[in-house]
């Protein structure tokens, strides 16, 4: 493969606001024709994780396609290459969270950065997938909890979406420390 070959990857940074491990990305403006006119992978400098309520099209996780419908969740680690892109003519509604995971965990293990950094964190970041909530209802039903809380902005709603999302992170690493037991390939 020579240099004109390769494929373009582009950083998409985020900033996370001040006291607060995570960003929310929702709203009409998640709702659009993803992809067109890109050829190209991305990658963000958080986890990403993204919900699909309504549309159809692709997840490109590295060099693997995958479809999504309305339904559909994503988890995606920091520095992993993707791009979304809806069926022609179609439009998608997506909803996102960016999450330091770091700082989320810290708060809630108390300056027990070890354990963080060599047990917990590494299961989140073991792999890229997407998947139907109906295949993991538990933790779709946790993604679309703080989604809602974010949109809703109830009193206290910070603090109640950041324990959520911690609660989040475990089980993404149960998950993946599940599928590591059963020597599931990773989907990227």
């Amino acid at each position: 493969m020579t240099n004109n070959d390769k494929k373009q990857i582009q950083l998409r940074y985020y900033k996370i606001p001040k006291n607060v491990p995570f960003l929310a990305l929702i709203g009409e403006k998640w709702v659009q024709n993803y992809g067109r006119d890109i050829d190209y992978l991305h990658f963000h400098n958080y986890l990403e994780i993204g919900y699909c309520y309504d549309g159809t099209g692709s997840l490109i996780l590295g060099n693997e396609e995958h479809r999504y419908v309305g339904g559909c969740f994503s988890v995606i680690p920091k520095k992993c290459p993707h791009t979304t892109n809806s069926d022609p003519d179609t439009v998608s509604s997506w909803e996102y969270l960016f999450i330091d995971i770091e700082e989320a965990l810290d708060n809630a293990y108390h300056n027990n950065m070890r354990h963080i950094n060599q047990t917990v964190i590494p299961l989140i970041n073991a792999r890229a997938y997407l998947c139907p909530e109906a295949e993991k209802p538990k933790l779709g039903q946790k993604i679309r909890n703080v989604l809602d809380i974010m949109r809703r902005k109830e009193a206290f709603y910070i603090e109640e979406a950041t324990a959520e999302v911690t609660a989040l992170l475990i089980h993404i690493a149960r998950e993946n420390k599940d599928n590591e037991l059963s020597n599931e390939p990773p989907p990227y």
